[in-house]
């Protein structure tokens, strides 16, 4: 375990007497983004996931092997990821960095497909989860089991999911509005405010077209850029889930 950790060296941390493959963005050139238009919405998810403050204290705790760091397995839990990956990596590299897996994006599956392989023991259930048993014996038998037995699971986990929602009161199960025309902004403002800029000057920076307006109005630039600061926090503090569910790769 010790020499997997020396190898992750975190790109947000400047001048800290240590070897870094790379500096975090600092938001002000449009190079340090190279290819974003071709990102996928589960490497946006990451990309914000890395940028979350309580993430990267866990992940820098570890690494100094501090004795309040949480375990690989707890910060996987806590921010929704199957297994812990460190916010010092890539997205992917191949070789060598695996792509994030998030719990919202997989499906866990317990099979015993003949007598002789050992039966799995189907763990205890989640709140929020339920649990189906799909028969691909009777399936072998007619091309069209397979789709009815889906059928009839949907139907039941929409019912189990409207017991849910009255359960925890939610009057409507709500649907996310991607800002994709935004998200290299949100995310170039939270490394211009990481690199220490200020909030005006990452306005100018970011939004140029709306900061020359304010500029005309003779002020008001605060209530045009609060809103969209406080938007970026939110995909790094819980939103970047919505892209991982979000239909568009």
């Amino acid at each position: 375990m010790q020499t997997i950790r020396k190898t992750r060296r975190y790109w947000w941390r400047r001048n800290a007497g240590e070897p870094m493959k790379k500096d975090r963005p600092n938001g002000k050139s449009l190079e340090q983004y190279k290819g974003t238009d071709t990102w996928s919405r589960k490497r946006w998810a990451w990309e914000f996931l890395r940028r979350n403050v309580d993430f990267l204290k866990h992940c820098k705790a570890l690494t100094k092997n501090a004795p309040e760091a949480l375990s690989e397995e707890d910060i996987a839990r806590q921010f929704g990821l199957k297994r812990f990956k460190s916010a010092a990596e890539p997205y992917s590299k191949k070789g060598k960095f695996k792509q994030p897996r998030f719990v919202a994006e997989s499906v866990p599956s317990y099979s015993r497909l003949l007598d002789e392989h050992p039966a799995r023991r189907i763990r205890l259930l989640q709140a929020g989860e339920v649990a189906f048993i799909l028969d691909l014996d009777a399936a072998l038998l007619n091309a069209a089991s397979l789709r009815k037995q889906i059928a009839v699971l949907t139907k039941i986990a929409k019912r189990r999911l409207g017991v849910l929602a009255e359960l925890r009161k939610v009057a409507k199960v709500p649907s996310h509005r991607i800002h994709q025309d935004q998200l290299l902004s949100f995310i170039r403002i939270l490394d211009a405010r990481a690199a220490g800029m200020k909030r005006q000057d990452v306005f100018e920076l970011v939004f140029r077209d709306e900061a020359a307006q304010c500029a005309q109005k003779a002020g008001g630039w605060e209530d045009v850029y609060s809103p969209l600061e406080a938007r970026a926090k939110e995909y790094a503090a819980r939103d970047y889930i919505k892209l991982v569910l979000s239909d568009k790769r």
